[in-house]
């Protein structure tokens, strides 16, 4: 919880305030026929708390994994980015134990809904459980809840529907 502390000098006689900050000094007159201008009233130091926006974090609102001809494809939106460096896919064939397959970069920061994808070549047969790991530029990190791909391998219409080029 952060708060920005603002100091001001206000000067009654002149109904005049210059925020410290932007003035290094500043100058007044005292004129011993006009009460206003002497006394112990005549400045005062505003003080003021303001709480700064709090910039949101990045938000993602769909992870979902499917299988495709080339493995099987991760694909994920966000909502929002804020310091968001880059993503690392993990995988894991019992939901537990995660190991790094991957990286795709973030967008640093957005306030519109921006699509990722990545494809894991290397399906395991069974069950491959996927999270992201979303990594902010000073090192801070976050993950998805993880999901599921089961994969039984190609069926014969999938795998005769790849193209085979050869070359002589």
């Amino acid at each position: 919880f952060v708060m920005l502390l603002y100091l001001y000098f206000v000067m009654k006689y002149k109904n005049d305030t210059v925020a410290i900050k932007t003035a290094l000094s500043y100058s007044f007159t005292i004129d011993k026929n006009v009460a206003g201008t002497f006394g112990s009233d005549r400045f005062k130091l505003l003080f003021q708390y303001i709480q700064p926006p709090i910039p949101l974090p990045t938000k993602i609102i769909s992870f979902t994994a499917k299988k495709t001809l080339g493995g099987g494809e991760l694909i994920w939106i966000t909502e929002t980015e804020n310091n968001n460096e880059h993503f690392e896919i993990e995988r894991s064939i019992d939901g537990k134990s995660f190991e790094y397959i991957g990286r795709v970069n973030g967008a640093g920061g957005s306030t519109v809904k921006l699509n990722y994808n990545y494809i894991d070549q290397n399906l395991v047969t069974g069950d491959n459980y996927y999270r992201l790991k979303q990594v902010n530029y000073d090192g801070n990190y976050t993950y998805t809840e993880p999901v599921l791909l089961k994969f039984d391998g190609f069926t014969s219409s999938e795998s005769d529907s790849k193209d085979l080029n050869i070359s002589i």
